[in-house]
């Protein structure tokens, strides 16, 4: 999953904020408010949902997930008499589309809140709507007290706590010469310096090379890290790099452990992913099928068997979801902005099979700084066979 930063684009119109992030409804005029009903005859929910629908790193899912969810509620009779709709925007994993997706919701006072945001690459400010996400993958929206997480991404100024996770595994199997692969965009930089700071705890340097997103030949890269001796290589890009980044290395005859930052829970860089040893990632949710039958249940049920692939972002987006509705039934009188920020904090028993632990949105996280609930578990895989395999039997709680 990539890390991104602020990333801002002044555009003025909330009609062209709308049309250049394609967001599948239009934008309303006029102000947003804290207290803003739900449009129409007060009977049906809008929430948004932005993610990289099109563009170089494609996981539709990340809206197809909150449609199939709320499809299932809707089909059930909705939630406290309402039906509830999904208006998606398309950020294409870009930065500008992705502050515009943002930007076009709050000024449609017909959206209550964001919903998974999966591959959001720009921060959420200050704005009175609620951001409801386990994960959200860019540090500043886990500095908004509106947004409702599970563990920021690189939040912490030592480094993204599941790749730490990682790290500290396989420098207790001897790979202790790391590099680092990371895609060109400031959020992917971000984490090396993050990792860069974990390792120097250390006294190990890291030698860091880049790639831009849409790179498909590693070989450069991957020769310069095999010169300069390192036995572990951190990939901070998305599938392609992973891909391309691991089928260079074979091709060189070079077999250094990988540890992947981002994309390793995604069905469709898996498949690519040669089948060589080695191969580990540290990610949120809990790899066995076991813990993700009703996921799957629900998206073959409402997408079609064969129509999605499994990812991190369709969880992200599932699971935020579920919050939303669960959020919802939780409010006595209207469902406004304000009503959906104060429900987020009533949550206090939030559960599911994926995670490592009940979750407690009234709770802050264990970095002052980070107001919202920082929950960072962890499991601890390796891929084998072009599926993730836990090697810790249970989620390993990240935050010490």
């Amino acid at each position: 999953m990539p890390r991104r930063s602020v990333v801002r684009n002044m555009v003025a119109a909330a009609g062209l904020l709308c049309l250049l992030a394609a967001c599948s409804s239009g934008s309303s005029a006029g102000s947003s408010g804290s207290t803003t009903p739900a449009a129409g005859s007060g009977k049906t929910l809008t929430v948004e949902v932005a993610c990289q629908i099109s563009g170089p790193q494609v996981e539709p899912e990340c809206a197809t997930s909150v449609e199939a969810y709320f499809d299932m509620v809707n089909a059930a009779g909705g939630v406290d008499g309402y039906k509830l709709k999904v208006a998606t925007c398309d950020t294409q994993t870009n930065p500008v589309l992705d502050a515009d997706c943002t930007k076009s919701a709050v000024a449609n006072p017909a959206i209550v809140a964001l919903v998974g945001r999966g591959g959001g690459i720009s921060p959420i400010p200050q704005y009175q709507i609620a951001d409801i996400a386990p994960i959200v993958d860019n540090p500043a929206m886990a500095t908004a007290t509106n947004s409702f997480i599970l563990t920021p991404y690189s939040a912490a100024p030592t480094g993204d706590p599941g790749s730490n996770t990682t790290q500290a595994k396989l420098l207790a199997k001897g790979v202790n010469k790391p590099g680092m692969i990371a895609c060109s965009l400031s959020g992917c930089l971000s984490h090396v310096d993050g990792t860069k700071a974990w390792y120097a705890a250390y006294h190990i340097s890291v030698k860091v090379v880049t790639a831009p997103l849409t790179a498909v030949d590693f070989t450069p890269q991957i020769v310069a890290l095999q010169h300069a001796g390192v036995n572990g290589i951190i990939v901070v890009e998305g599938a392609a790099g992973i891909d391309g980044a691991i089928k260079a290395a074979v091709a060189q005859n070079y077999h250094p452990a990988f540890l992947l930052s981002t994309a390793c829970d995604d069905a469709r860089a898996l498949q690519g992913v040669p089948n060589v040893p080695d191969v580990y990632c540290s990610i949120p949710f809990n790899p066995s099928p076991a813990a993700r039958a009703p996921y799957t249940q629900l998206m073959n049920k409402y997408i079609g068997a064969g129509k999605w692939a499994m990812s991190g972002w369709g969880l992200n987006s599932y699971l935020g979801a579920q919050l939303f509705v669960q959020d919802v039934r939780g409010i006595s009188g209207p469902v406004t902005r304000a009503a959906v920020l104060a429900g987020m904090r009533k949550i206090t028993d939030f559960s599911s099979p994926l995670l490592g632990t009940t979750i407690n949105f009234g709770q802050p996280g264990p970095i002052a700084k980070y107001p919202a609930f920082v929950n960072w578990y962890y499991f601890f895989s390796a891929i084998k066979n072009h599926a993730v395999v836990p090697v810790a039997p249970a989620a390993i709680d990240a935050a010490p």
